[in-house]
């Protein structure tokens, strides 16, 4: 077992095993004669198996009295900032998190050098809080105490991914996906891989997440089910609904009170109209948290159900709920009133504080969506161009940048990005995927899209070819605006803007094997070689994008015997993989 720090075996030992030392928390595989048993022994034996919450509660209880008896032991107070934080995620009770701070805290002020376990749990109870910032700047620290060392790096990225520090977040989960990833980080590159639209990459790295948590026996069923619950998400994002529902219904198997599936499960019955159903799983996840989110969708099921004045009172719990919160603004609420067009005006300088100290694409999102109700299309589409500038395929952002260019009067940008988002998620939202579908319907393009359509092929085991179909007039126009006073290159042109890796491995290095026209058309042919025949593709299709900003780039990829279309936009340009 590797030694994190110096000093902290058990604690190592403890956070891998989860062995807890609390007595009386296990009951013994065999059983000595009664004879041999004292009367305290005896009643342990004889004792009713605890709760989780109970056995968690009294390792706590055993490690805080440990904590007690040695002041100087910096791993008692780890320990127990350890079972502060896993209790926290299986009661979702926010006064955990916070003594799990001050624990981890406790630990470092008795050793501040040398300790990356107290301070992993602290960075971990500040990103609970929504404290991203501070978290940061400790998993910094940490990563710069201790280089190297993947766990750490992994932290690092998190952080800056959640803080909006896109370029450094990917320079690190770049650095990280070179590295055997341990079961810690494995979730974090998920999500990264998730945000920035390689679906394909996160749904596998969590299965084999997935597949790992399966196989051991020191971990516990609250990280088994997290796991489902993110294969779930990933699965939804991409229009999956099938599968996220039984990704969700397999963790509850798991783990049945697990509010976080529960509270999944709800929004889910809630897209499909399964309003009966979405108020059970409600109720499930309110039995255990107040969660303003699942209040929402309680409140908008009763509504459908006839039930205006129980909707009623769900709405005041709601704002209530959030109102008692501290830190950060609550970005669901802020949505859920403008989406009511309500408060706009007192919730666009909130949003602009919001994104100042946390500049992550949901922020501009939300500032953007704030400014389009305050009557601002202009700056909102502004604020909407840096939601959209990391590539992320999400369906409900795209709803929202539809909107915004229909009230900027682009309808043809605005049926562009609403034709992705339905074709990416039909059912992405109860509140908002009928409106995206009959604003579709209602759109009527003044002229037609430009678009492209690009194909490309496995020929034999190594050979790739790629035929790219474009407009001439706007292939000009495109090569005139990148190549000012300068001879135009169209191998240049299409390297830079039609890139395509095998497996995951560099950009393919494209050569140029003919270019002729066809009436009104362009045909660029390329061609290039792998070393051993993919199992997958990756594309990435920006030509045209930055001359036109309706174009729609189509992409048809054979491999295998199969075919896959990808669609391409100005505002969704991220990779995209086939089959």
């Amino acid at each position: 077992m590797r030694r994190v720090v110096g000093g902290a075996c058990l604690l190592t030992l403890v956070l891998a095993t989860g062995a807890w030392l609390a007595p009386g928390t296990h009951r013994p595989a065999a059983v000595l004669p009664p004879a041999y048993l004292d009367s305290e022994s005896a009643q342990l034996y004889g004792a009713k198996p605890l709760s989780l919450v109970e056995r968690r509660t009294r390792d706590i209880e055993f490690w805080e009295r440990k904590s007690a008896d040695d002041p100087q032991s910096a791993d008692a107070r780890a320990i127990v900032a350890s079972l502060y934080l896993q209790r926290s995620r299986e009661t979702a009770n926010a006064a955990d998190v916070r003594h799990a701070e001050e624990a981890a805290r406790g630990a470092i002020a008795l050793r501040a050098r040398g300790n990356g376990a107290a301070r992993t749990l602290l960075v971990n109870a500040l990103l609970a809080q929504h404290r991203f910032g501070e978290a940061l700047a400790e998993a910094t620290f940490i990563t710069n105490e201790t280089p190297g060392l993947s766990e750490y790096l992994a932290l690092r990225a998190e952080c800056e991914m959640e803080n909006g520090a896109y370029d450094r977040a990917r320079a690190s989960f770049d650095t990280l996906a070179r590295t055997k990833l341990p079961l810690s980080a494995i979730g974090r590159l998920a999500r990264w891989r998730e945000l920035t639209g390689d679906f394909a990459t996160a749904q596998r790295l969590l299965e084999e997440g997935a597949a790992d948590v399966r196989s051991r026996t020191d971990l516990s069923t609250e990280q088994a089910a997290w796991f489902q619950l993110r294969l779930g998400d990933v699965a939804f994002r991409r229009g999956q609904s099938r599968r996220a529902r039984a990704e969700w219904e397999a963790g509850l198997q798991l783990r049945p009170e697990d509010h976080r599936l529960h509270a999944a499960l709800a929004r889910l019955d809630a897209a499909d109209g399964h309003w009966r159903d979405a108020l059970a799983h409600a109720d499930a996840v309110l039995g255990v948290q107040l969660d303003p989110v699942t209040l929402g969708v309680m409140a908008d099921a009763q509504r459908a159900l006839g039930d205006g004045a129980a909707a009623d009172r769900s709405e005041a719990a709601l704002a209530a709920a959030v109102s008692g919160e501290a830190g950060p603004v609550h970005r669901a609420w802020m949505l859920r009133q403008l989406d009511d067009r309500r408060n706009a005006d007192a919730i666009v300088p909130m949003a602009r504080a919001d994104v100042a100290s946390r500049p992550d694409l949901f922020g501009w999102d939300l500032l953007a969506w704030a400014l389009d109700v305050a009557g601002d299309p202009l700056a909102a589409d502004s604020a909407m161009a840096h939601a959209l500038a990391l590539g992320s395929r999400d369906a409900f952002l795209w709803y929202h940048a539809a909107v915004i260019a229909h009230h900027r009067r682009d309808d043809v940008r605005a049926a562009a990005l609403l034709d992705s988002s339905l074709a990416l998620n039909a059912r992405f939202d109860h509140r908002h995927a009928a409106h995206a579908r009959a604003l579709r319907d209602s759109l009527t393009a003044p002229h037609a899209l430009h678009t492209s359509l690009s194909r490309v092929v496995l020929e034999g085991d190594t050979a790739v070819s790629a035929t790219l179909r474009l407009f001439t007039d706007d292939f000009t126009t495109a090569l005139k605006a990148r190549f000012t006073g300068g001879r135009a290159d169209t191998l240049a042109y299409a390297s830079a803007g039609f890139v395509v890796r095998a497996d995951g491995a560099a950009p393919l290095a494209w050569r140029a094997s003919g270019t002729r026209t066809e009436q009104d058309l362009t045909i660029v042919c390329l061609r290039s070689r792998v070393e051993r025949r993919p199992s997958t593709v990756s594309v990435v299709n920006r030509l045209l994008t930055e001359a036109f900003v309706d174009q729609v780039n189509i992409v048809q990829v054979t491999l295998a015997g199969r075919t896959k279309s990808l669609l391409f936009t100005r505002d969704a340009v991220g990779a995209q993989q086939a089959p």
